[in-house]
């Protein structure tokens, strides 16, 4: 049995700028000598802000205020600044906002509505958890009940939503802190964070602010601390936060805690503050470190290095089910029961970047580090049992940047090395590999036809991209419309929501092969390899001639469309070595580019591409820097020649010019 800790924290009011606004007088310095129109800006310890007439802001320390200013400044200290302004004054009631309130605060104050209260506030209640680990699996069965999403979606208009921050103080900045749009039923409701730091990141604090898609209606309360929204249950009653502790020196916060909220209307009432990753015993030991674990409850916080702190973050999260979460630090996952406190599983050695559950959240992918061979393929595990029930075939998790299910759970797709991968969720087989170009990013499905693989949109019927989308983040996507905030900085932020796949784009996926693609089954091609590929010259032409005819292309010499193969000299680099007893030189050189290309009258249809460098150098045996470099670009050249054999063609390529483009902004979609 292992013990894991709720966390005590304390809140403290927010400065008295960001609770209301006040009016314009006189102030004087001890002395009698100076004094200055200003209204109260903030309060910061012994320093005071004030904003004069002209906008201009004045600190001065509370020591050198006359008496008359310091006995102002401890009454407005005392009193509710929210009184007679909703009728209540309860703590973690929510006021409207500034722009629909009586009295909106003036500029110049921050108008965020009520404190939330104790929600991030806990005792320290010792809860005991079952960890019950989960081994890897030896073999590629697969046992799997196709999981569809729920039919929870958004059948309105949806109306634009302003969460409004004010004008901020002097010096201070908002940032987005998570975003989820929710409902049992209907999609309606929006829970957003946004995060304020104040005056030389002395304090930083949040606003949660409740949203109404069919209205258009926000609120808000705030919280004398940073905290990050990783999602809402699938009810829409309970909300889970991370939170950010600072600390004076760190360029980074701790994220080691997650509290546990319900969402009532648009109240957050506590629930529970965990530390999911406090006990050691959740992680695998690492070999030959001077950092390796011992089994049993940690030691307290300010014992642990920076490091050791920071391996134990929250770095993704979300909800199974209502009583269920799961969540990853640095080499753990774990699934844990936020009624009983009890870890229901953990498996240690691996983490995840982003949580990836079927569509009905019954099952996750995780990387298995004990399966064949330690090649960490992926693995199907049951969420709420921890139970492996199969491997995704020719999956490692170092070839994979991101997975998705379709809607219907019938289907995975991947992004990885090999382009875009598609499997049957079903039986766990693999179907195919397609190009859709690099540095794609992040992927999501929007219905069970098409998705998006960063702003690409891709046919999966077709394996083709046919629009581009910019200005797409992968994590605003639901109820078929991707979600997204426009402002920065010190703005308010607007939320916007458009409808994707967008008309136009439907239009095009069913335009016919022959008016749509320039590479397709039934055309012919030539096959040119340059004579800058001089190694395996008959292996790789034959490996290429079996890859086209197995697209269905026809190998003719002197066909218009072409497939090249080439070696090329790139831009030339300079590079810095330095050697023992030697003092620093620089040298310059041009790396290698491998090239696979579609190309017709000069033009590049589609192209694959890996650049080769001159490895590090340990001795240069009594030759010259120029020579050592230039000698191990050509061994890293040899050493990557099987790489022509490894590429993968593309069955079909759409024309570069017939892909559609959108810049999405405040007013929707724009087509180029």
């Amino acid at each position: 049995m292992k013990t894991i800790y709720l966390i005590l924290c304390s809140c403290f009011l927010l400065p008295l700028a960001a609770r209301a606004g006040y009016e314009s007088r006189t102030w004087t310095d001890s002395t009698g000598k100076f004094k200055v129109e200003a209204t109260l800006a903030q309060v910061e310890g012994d320093k005071v802000s004030i904003k004069k007439a002209d906008g201009k802001f004045l600190t001065i320390a509370k020591s050198k205020l006359s008496k008359k200013d310091r006995d102002y400044l401890e009454k407005v200290a005392t009193e509710d600044p929210f009184a007679g302004d909703t009728g209540s004054s309860d703590i973690g009631q929510p006021t409207r906002s500034a722009s629909t309130r009586r009295g909106a605060a003036p500029k110049g104050s921050f108008a965020f509505g009520t404190p939330g209260g104790d929600v991030f506030d806990s005792k320290p209640i010792p809860v005991n958890l079952r960890f019950a680990a989960t081994g890897g699996i030896t073999d590629t069965s697969w046992t799997y009940d196709a999981d569809p999403a729920s039919e929870v979606n958004l059948n309105l208009k949806p109306r634009n939503i302003t969460f409004r921050i004010g004008e901020l103080p002097w010096g201070a900045r908002a940032s987005e802190g998570g975003m989820v749009v929710y409902g049992k039923d209907e999609l309606t409701k929006v829970l957003s964070v946004i995060n304020i730091v104040v005056q030389d990141k002395s304090r930083r604090v949040s606003v949660v602010f409740f949203g109404d898609l069919a209205t258009g209606k926000t609120s808000s309360v705030y919280f004398d601390r940073e905290v990050e929204l990783l999602g809402v249950s699938p009810s829409g009653t309970k909300a889970m936060f991370r939170e950010n502790v600072w600390e004076d020196g760190r360029h980074s916060a701790f994220k080691n805690f997650i509290h546990i909220a319900e969402i009532k209307g648009e109240r957050l009432e506590r629930l529970a503050a965990y530390e999911p990753f406090a006990d050691d015993s959740v992680f695998s030991p690492m070999r030959n470190s001077a950092r390796n674990r011992q089994p049993g409850p940690r030691a307290d916080d300010d014992k642990l290095s920076p490091t050791r702190r920071q391996e134990r973050d929250v770095r993704v999260g979300t909800w199974i089910d209502d009583k269920h979460i799961l969540v990853s630090a640095w080499q753990c996952i774990l699934v844990m029961n936020i009624e009983s406190g009890e870890a229901v599983w953990q498996k240690s050695g691996v983490g995840i970047r982003s949580i990836v559950l079927s569509p009905g959240r019954k099952y996750c992918l995780v990387p298995d580090p004990h399966a064949i061979h330690a090649e960490r393929p992926m693995t199907l595990v049951e969420c709420l049992t921890g139970t492996p029930v199969g491997i995704l075939e020719r999956t490692r998790v170092t070839d994979m940047l991101s997975y998705g299910f379709s809607p219907d759970g019938t289907r995975i797709a991947a992004f990885g090395e090999e382009g875009l991968l598609g499997w049957d969720a079903t039986t766990g087989k693999f179907e195919e590999s397609f190009v859709i170009g690099k540095d794609v990013g992040g992927l999501r499905w929007l219905t069970d036809r098409y998705l998006l693989a960063g702003g690409r949109l891709v046919d999966m019927e077709t394996r083709v991209p046919i629009w581009q989308y910019d200005v797409l983040a992968q994590d605003m996507f639901y109820g078929g419309y991707f979600w997204f905030l426009k402002g920065s900085g010190r703005d308010d932020r607007q939320l916007f929501g458009v409808k994707l796949p967008h008309a136009t784009a439907l239009r095009v996926s069913n335009v016919p092969d022959k008016d749509r693609y320039c590479v397709c089954p039934g055309m012919e091609v030539s096959l040119h390899i340059e004579s800058s590929v001089h190694d395996g010259r008959a292996e790789i032409e034959a490996r290429m001639r079996k890859m086209l005819e197995e697209n269905g292309l026809t190998v003719k010499s002197g066909a218009p469309l072409s497939l090249v193969l080439s070696i090329t000299r790139e831009k030339e680099l300079a590079v810095r070595y330095t050697f023992a007893a030697r003092a620093p030189e620089t040298v310059t050189y041009c790396p290698s580019r491998f090239r696979v290309e579609f190309r017709q009258a000069g033009k590049i249809l589609w192209g694959d591409w890996m650049t080769v460098f001159a490895g590090p150098l340990d001795d240069l045996q009594n030759r010259s820097l120029q020579s050592a470099v230039d000698e191990s670009l050509k061994a890293a050249v040899a050493d990557h020649k099987g790489w022509f054999l490894e590429v993968k063609l593309p069955k079909k390529v759409i024309d570069p010019d017939k892909i559609g483009r959108s810049i999405i902004g405040r007013n929707g979609i724009r087509d180029e």
